[in-house]
C-alpha cells in the first residue's frame, strides 16, 4: 500500500489557491475579474471535495457514532440528493435575487454545516448536517458558472471553464486522499471530524474575499420566484435521483419504481406549469426558452450522456480494483490520480477546444472513449496482476478528452442563453450533470451485480468488461450528440451570441 500523503492540509489548500490563480489568469494583477473567479472557483472545489472526502473516513465514523451502515450510506447519499434537488432553484433565486448575494448564503451556510458536521454526536445529526451541506452546495455552484457567463466574453471563457473542469477532478481525488491523510493524522485528536472542521476556515476566508472582491449579477429584468415551479422541480429530481441512487443495494424493490413513476408525474407537472407561466408572461422556473436555443437543448443531452459513463466507470472502478485486484480504499484514489494530471494537461490547450466548439465535443468524446478502451484492455491484460500506475496512460488520456469536451460543451450551452436566465440555464444544465450520473450509476450496478460473483476473478473480469462497454457506448452516444450542435453562436433574436464586455483591470461589473 503506498503511503499516505505527508502534506499538511494547510499546505494543500495554499497549492490550490496558488494554481487556480496561475491557471485562471497570468497575471491575477491585470484584471480583477481573475480574482473573482479565483474566490468563486476555490467554492466550487470544495464542493467537489466535500462530495467525495467521507469515503474514507466511514469506519471511523460508524465506530465513533455507533452509526448504522443505513446512517453511513446516507452520509454520502444524503449530499447528493440535496445537491441534485436544489441546483435549478438554487440557479433561479441567483438570477432574481443577486448572484453573489446567493453566493454568500450558499458558502455561509455550507460553512456552518460543516461545523454541524464537525461536531455531530449521532448518525441521524451526521445525516442532517450533510443534507445541509449538499443543500448549501446548491445555492453557491451555479452562481459560479452564472458570473463567469456574465463576466466574460464567448471566446475568453475557455481557459475559465478549463479551470472548473480540471478542478472537479482534482477536488474529487483531493476528496480521496485529504481524507484518508486527515483520519490518519488525527490532528489535534479531532479523528474523522477534521475532514469537516477544515471548512470552517476556508469558508470563513472564501466568505470575506467573495464579499470584497466578487461582483454582483442578476437579471436585468423583474423576476419573481415561482414557487410551485421550484416545489414541483424539487420533487421531480427527487423522485428520480433518490431511487436511482439506493436502487442497486435495495435489490430494486417495486417501491423503487412507485418514486421513479412519481418523478416522470411530477416532471411533466412541472413542464406543464413552466409552459403556462411563459404563456402568460410569468417568470418559471426554468424557462420553457431554454430549450428552444439549439445549442442549450443539445448541450444538456450530450451532458447526461458523458456523465452518464463516468457514473458507470466510477462505481465500477472502485468495486473492481478493491474486490477482485484487493487495493485499498485509498489505493483505488491514487490510482484514478493519472485522471487529474491529464486534466492539467489539457488546460493549455482549452480555449483552442473552445474555438473548435462541436469538433471539440466530438473530439473529446472521442478520446474519452478510446482511453476507456485502451483502460479495459489493460484491466483485461493484466487481471489480478493490475498495478498501482497500470491504468497511467490510457487514463490520462481520457482526462485530456474530459477538458477538450467539457469547455466547448459549456461554452455551447450557455452562449446563447440571456443574462437574465443564466443562473436559471447554469443550474438545470449542472442538474443534467446529476441526473446522468446517478443513471449511469444505477445501470453499471445492475450490469456489474448480475455478473460478478465474490470469490471469482473471473466473474469480476467479465463483470468489468460489461461494465466497461457502457462506457464507451456513453462517450459514443455524446459524441454523436455533439454533431447536433451549433457551430456558430446565435441568440434567440437571431444575431450573433455575445456577452457583456468585460471589466477594465481594478473596476467591478456593473450590477445587472
Amino acid at each position: 500500500m503506498p503511503s499516505v500523503p505527508t502534506a499538511p492540509p494547510e499546505f494543500v489548500c495554499v497549492m490550490i489557491t496558488l494554481l487556480c490563480v496561475r491557471l485562471t489568469h497570468k497575471e491575477i494583477t491585470m484584471n480583477r475579474r481573475s480574482v473573482a473567479m479565483v474566490v468563486l472557483i476555490a467554492a466550487l472545489f470544495m464542493d467537489h471535495m466535500d462530495a467525495m472526502i467521507t469515503n474514507l473516513a466511514l469506519p471511523s465514523i460508524g465506530r465513533d457514532l455507533g452509526a448504522t451502515p443505513t446512517e453511513l450510506e446516507w452520509t454520502l447519499t444524503g449530499y447528493i440528493l440535496a445537491f441534485a434537488v436544489g441546483l435549478v432553484s438554487g440557479g433561479r433565486l441567483g438570477d432574481i435575487c443577486g448572484r453573489k448575494r446567493i453566493f454568500l448564503i450558499g458558502i455561509a451556510a455550507f460553512t456552518c454545516a460543516s461545523g454541524c458536521a464537525a461536531v455531530a454526536f449521532s448518525g441521524p445529526v451526521l445525516v442532517l448536517a450533510r443534507v445541509l451541506q449538499g443543500a448549501a452546495a446548491a445555492l453557491m455552484v451555479p452562481q459560479v458558472l452564472s458570473t463567469a457567463q456574465a463576466l466574460y466574453l464567448p471566446g475568453e471563457r475557455g481557459r475559465i471553464f478549463g479551470v472548473m473542469t480540471a478542478l472537479g477532478g482534482v477536488g474529487v481525488l483531493a476528496g480521496q486522499l485529504l481524507g484518508g491523510w486527515l483520519v490518519t493524522a488525527d490532528i489535534a485528536s479531532l479523528g474523522w471530524r477534521a475532514i469537516f472542521a477544515i471548512n470552517l476556515p476556508v469558508g470563513v476566508l472564501v466568505f470575506l474575499l467573495a464579499v470584497w472582491l466578487v461582483p454582483d449579477t442578476r437579471a436585468g429584468s423583474a423576476i419573481r420566484l415561482d414557487i410551485r415551479g421550484t416545489v414541483l422541480a424539487a420533487a421531480s429530481v427527487f423522485l428520480i435521483v433518490f431511487p436511482l441512487t439506493v436502487a442497486a443495494g435495495a435489490g430494486w424493490p417495486a417501491w423503487v419504481w412507485l418514486l421513479l413513476g412519481g418523478g416522470i408525474l411530477a416532471g411533466i407537472f412541472f413542464v406543464r406549469t413552466q409552459l403556462r407561466l411563459s404563456r402568460i408572461g410569468g417568470s418559471p422556473t426554468l424557462p420553457p426558452r431554454l430549450f428552444r436555443l439549439r445549442g442549450f437543448r443539445v448541450a444538456s443531452l450530450v451532458q447526461a450522456a458523458y456523465h452518464f459513463g463516468w457514473g458507470t466507470f466510477v462505481l465500477m472502478f472502485g468495486l473492481y480494483v478493491q474486490d477482485a485486484v484487493g487495493f485499498t480504499a485509498l489505493e483505488a484514489g491514487l490510482a484514478m490520480a493519472p485522471l487529474t494530471l491529464g486534466t492539467f494537461l489539457a488546460t493549455g490547450v482549452a480555449p483552442l477546444a473552445e474555438r473548435l466548439r462541436r469538433i471539440g465535443v466530438l473530439t473529446g468524446a472521442l478520446l474519452q472513449a478510446a482511453g476507456f478502451a485502451w483502460y479495459g484492455w489493460v484491466m483485461g491484460t493484466a487481471g489480478s496482476a493490475l498495478g498501482l500506475w497500470s491504468l497511467a496512460i490510457p487514463l490520462v488520456v481520457t482526462g485530456i478528452g474530459m477538458i477538450v469536451l467539457a469547455v466547448p460543451l459549456m461554452s455551447l450551452a450557455l452562449e446563447e442563453v440571456a443574462e437574465d436566465d443564466a443562473g436559471a440555464a447554469s443550474g438545470a444544465f449542472s442538474m443534467f450533470q446529476q441526473v446522468g450520473s446517478a443513471l449511469g450509476i444505477a445501470t453499471a450496478g445492475i450490469v456489474f451485480f448480475s455478473i460478478a460473483t465474490p470469490g471469482s476473478i473471473d466473474s469480476y473480469e467479465a463483470a468489468i468488461t460489461a461494465g466497461n462497454c457502457l462506457t464507451i457506448g456513453a462517450f459514443c452516444v455524446a459524441g454523436l450528440a455533439a454533431l447536433g450542435l451549433p457551430s456558430i453562436g446565435r441568440r434567440a433574436d437571431g444575431h450573433p451570441a455575445a456577452a457583456p464586455a468585460p471589466m477594465a483591470a481594478g473596476d467591478d461589473a456593473p450590477e445587472r
